[in-house]
């Protein structure tokens, strides 16, 4: 297991699917082929004037078009749709727009809009991985994280906006649950620990200019090293057992 942890990042555990069951359709579908006739994403970022209402009208309404042009029967099959959240990724006051995109769970990704000096909205260069993921934020820490959990593998991610505003990724935390007592002992979740919460997307249909709901859990709280000194134990039993 190789692990890559920041300073003063405290992430816990709950329970296997407690922490990732605010990922919808971890299995993903049941079609692994990308459909030809999913829309394809420009590959330069996008630029829009602000809208009359908010800022982020018009780049709401194009991810809006997109999502019309997949039939409801597309969509069944290859669970494409769009999400969205709002949130102040970088503490500045101003609220970025986190835009979740793909055809299966596999091949979800996010990109993220922000405004320019002149309050237009502007695609940040650079994705953030979505696959078997959720979004998360932090009181004190920059950016937001995500937490991929699929099939015993973890891996939490931390995005933070670059002074050239490109969007730089750092692995917070790495692990594979191999053994099924380990699968046992669970994942973890970023909402146990103080000052992280779950940011809740909504279908890009549903878009309102407020920021996200921020949802918390304070009823377990463990630290990293706690939960990696259990897991670290429960391997060393599994251990002796085999020898």
């Amino acid at each position: 297991m190789r692990r890559i942890v920041l300073a003063g990042v405290a992430v816990l555990v709950c329970g296997m699917f407690s922490g990732c069951d605010r990922i919808s359709g971890t299995d993903g579908p049941a079609v692994q082929t990308r459909p030809d006739d999913v829309p394809e994403l420009p590959e330069t970022p996008l630029s829009f004037p602000a809208g009359i209402n908010d800022p982020y009208e018009n780049v709401v309404q194009y991810y809006q078009e997109l999502d019309e042009s997949v039939t409801a029967a597309e969509q069944q099959i290859y669970a494409y749709h769009n999400q969205y959240a709002l949130y102040d990724m970088d503490q500045d006051g101003t609220l970025e727009l986190l835009i979740k995109l793909g055809y299966s769970e596999a091949d979800f990704q996010y990109t993220v809009w922000m405004l320019d000096e002149d309050g237009n909205p502007v695609q940040v260069e650079g994705v953030a991985g979505g696959a078997h993921t959720a979004l998360y934020g932090s009181d004190e820490k920059p950016g937001f994280f995500t937490n991929s959990c699929h099939m015993g593998s973890q891996v939490v991610k931390n995005y933070t906006l670059t002074e050239n505003k490109e969007l730089s990724e750092t692995i917070v935390y790495e692990a594979f649950l191999a053994e099924e007592t380990e699968q046992l002992y669970g994942y973890y979740e970023l909402t146990s620990a103080e000052g992280y919460f779950w940011l809740k997307e909504l279908p890009i249909g549903e878009y309102t200019y407020a920021e996200s709901e921020q949802v918390r859990d304070t009823s377990i709280s463990m630290t990293l090293e706690e939960y990696q000194k259990g897991l670290d134990s429960l391997r060393a039993a599994d251990a002796d057992a085999v020898g």
